[in-house]
């Protein structure tokens, strides 16, 4: 997961698959990345829900294919 993206934290699409987590379509969104002119387009979402040592939250997480 990635929780420093600007206006939105990211899971990796792989994850996402891996572990059968639920989905939805979203409008399109671009994602900028580090490397110039390289763009990617997010299609997908999920609510995912986090537990920060007992303090429980619901985070939307665009699915993303993010490398390691």
């Amino acid at each position: 997961m990635d929780l420093q993206t600007t206006s939105g934290d990211l899971i990796n699409a792989q994850f996402v698959y891996l572990y059968g987590l639920p989905t939805y379509g979203i409008d399109n969104k671009s994602l900028n990345t580090a490397i110039k002119g390289s763009k990617v387009m997010i299609e997908k979402a999920g609510d995912v829900q986090m537990d920060y040592r007992g303090y429980m939250q619901t985070r939307t997480l665009y699915v993303a294919h993010l490398a390691a």
